[in-house]
């Protein structure tokens, strides 16, 4: 028989990870224009397919010239 922790069986290791999880989902979404602050759409021409960590590209660039990160920050915008 298993023992029961003292907060009972709902604090387990499990649950404390996922709500750590989810907890910087949260943050990451709430600061996601301070923390890119640029437009995702905005093309640089000169800078088409730059590899990662480019000068000013930290993900690197697509074929139209849009930055990867900034794109990938502002799907994790929350609707508020």
């Amino acid at each position: 028989m298993k023992k029961k922790n003292k907060a009972g069986t709902f604090f387990t290791p499990v649950v404390a990870v996922t709500g750590i999880f989810l907890a910087v989902i949260v943050f990451v979404s709430l600061f996601a224009s301070v923390i890119a602050p640029y437009d995702p759409l905005a093309t640089d021409v000169n800078a088409i397919y730059a590899p990662a960590f480019s000068e000013g590209h930290i993900f690197g660039t697509d074929g139209l010239g849009r930055d990867l990160f900034q794109g990938s920050y502002a799907v994790q915008e929350l609707p508020f």
